[in-house]
């Protein structure tokens, strides 16, 4: 069945969805799957898969509107580049 125009769709429970422009939003999954869809189709512009198989439990966006964090189960937060869909990872589990 194709997705009518302005839905969008996970294939998990997703956790959050955010603004990030005037036209995209961004939404994340319990699966650690980060999406940009275009607000007025629904078509997915970019996808990253952040945390594996860890739950995400934050999603947070920077000031300048090019960086997601995510926070996870597995203790880390990811930092993932808008611009460039690169991510890095940023371990807070205690030794």
């Amino acid at each position: 069945m194709p997705n009518p125009i302005g839905t969008i769709i996970h294939v998990v429970f997703y956790f959050d969805i955010h603004l990030i422009s005037d036209l995209q939003v961004v939404s994340v999954d319990q699966g650690g799957t980060l999406t940009i869809w275009m607000i007025d189709t629904g078509q997915k512009v970019k996808h990253f898969a952040t945390h594996g198989n860890a739950e995400v439990t934050a999603l947070a966006q920077d000031m300048t509107e090019t960086r997601i964090y995510t926070g996870s189960t597995d203790g880390t937060v990811k930092v993932s580049c808008l611009n460039t869909s690169l991510a890095t990872s940023i371990s807070c589990v205690d030794n």
